[in-house]
C-alpha cells in the first residue's frame, strides 16, 4: 500500500499553510509542515 504525499509550495503569503490545512482537514490527511527553524533559507 503506497502512502499519498501533496505538496505545495510557493512564495511567502500566498496562502500555502492555509491551503495545506483544508487538504488535510478533507482527506483526513497527516499534515506535517516545514520546519522552519531548522531551514537556514
Amino acid at each position: 500500500m503506497s502512502i499519498p504525499f501533496i505538496t505545495v509550495e510557493g512564495p511567502i503569503g500566498v496562502g500555502k499553510t492555509s491551503l495545506a490545512n483544508i487538504i488535510a482537514q478533507t482527506y483526513q490527511f497527516e499534515l506535517l509542515k516545514e520546519i522552519v527553524d531548522e531551514n537556514p533559507f
